[in-house]
């Protein structure tokens, strides 16, 4: 998914709460929120042909067998790892089976930046 396309949602929502609840299924990575004035979403559909630039792609891979998945994050955390906008164009987030968020981005010609943070 474009990276900055996750700073600038994290920007926008730490301002109305401290958690974010990420939740993914075959079509779709959707963000919520929930403040004082209600809820919040911000949804990343996956895109059936590719995009113009492939930054701008939104690409979901989930094994066959495995089922839709929600975590409970902190978004102060994880708007810290925006940070790493500025290097990478594309950001990976991977959940893995012992409850993690991972957060890759790929930096070309040096490598990636990987921030992992427990589920809550």
């Amino acid at each position: 998914m474009p990276s900055s396309g996750l700073e600038s949602m994290c920007k926008m929502l730490i301002v109305a709460s401290d958690t974010i609840i990420i939740s993914v299924t075959k079509e779709q990575v959707k963000f919520s929120i929930i403040c004082d004035t209600g809820a919040i979403d911000y949804t990343f559909v996956q895109r059936t042909v590719p995009a113009d630039k492939p930054e701008d792609e939104t690409v979901i891979q989930m094994h066959e067998t495995m089922e839709p998945v929600s975590m409970m994050v902190d978004l102060e955390y994880l708007k810290v790892f925006t940070k790493a906008t500025l290097l990478s164009k594309t950001v990976t987030l991977k959940f893995c089976p012992d409850d993690n968020l991972v957060v890759v981005y790929q930096i070309p010609r040096f490598g990636f930046l990987k921030f992992c943070m427990p589920k809550e």
